[in-house]
């Protein structure tokens, strides 16, 4: 764990700019997942009787360290990251003010700030985003034969963001789409292809997200 901590340090922008003038850092997250929030200051100085607050869009309060005292002994935190946000006590020594958000949601998402308000030099304060989405198996199904083939199925639920479907052949060739319907269910998505495929061989769905899942595979069906 420590060296995944240090690795990720050496990722943070700094800036003494306006909110969201500098993000170069994105973290990615599937939906009831862990993530940890990487920061420490310039020059890593002991942490153990400093203070480093951590916001969310520049408004939200994630968490606050002071000399000790957290927010399990100051009000102020936002209801929703109430016991779900962990500091690492044995790294504050080295410079480590990252903190881990447990089981996050997709309302978890956004820019958060890591600042250091009493160390020199003034005006330490590290932006990165946080993107959370969910990551759908998708499913196959034979829906009926047609005159000019047999047509098929890819089913994914609840996806974000929205992803791309395709359905593919045992040589991963993609099989042009009949149709795509993609309805909303709150922030998720639903998606269905159809397609029609003349070809005896087996074949499966495909549900890619670049950033967050990459490709998620449903079992071959032979069609």
């Amino acid at each position: 764990m420590e060296f995944l901590l240090r690795v990720s340090l050496c990722l943070l922008t700094f800036t003494g700019k306006t909110f969201g003038d500098e993000i170069r850092k994105e973290l990615f997250a599937t939906e009831d997942s862990d993530i940890i929030l990487p920061c420490s200051p310039i020059g890593k100085d002991d942490l153990t009787h400093q203070t480093f607050d951590w916001k969310r869009n520049d408004t939200q309060e994630v968490f606050l360290y002071d000399n000790g005292d957290q927010y399990k002994k100051k009000s102020g935190q936002h209801e929703n990251f109430k016991n779900r946000v962990e500091f690492f006590q044995d790294q504050l020594q080295f410079g480590n003010a990252s903190i881990r958000i447990k089981k996050t949601k997709l309302t978890d998402g956004g820019i958060y700030s890591c600042e250091f308000p009493k160390l020199q030099p003034p005006g330490q304060k590290f932006y990165m985003e946080l993107v959370v989405g969910t990551c759908p198996k998708p499913t196959i199904k034979i829906l009926q034969k047609e005159n000019s083939g047999v047509k098929v199925q890819c089913v994914a639920r609840g996806a974000y963001p929205e992803p791309k479907m395709e359905l593919q052949n045992s040589d991963n060739v993609t099989i042009d789409s009949e149709s795509t319907t993609i309805s909303r269910n709150g922030n998720y998505s639903d998606i269905i292809l159809q397609a029609v495929v003349t070809k005896e061989d087996s074949y499966h769905c495909i549900v890619e997200q670049e950033k967050i899942c990459h490709q998620i595979y449903s079992e071959e069906t032979l069609v």
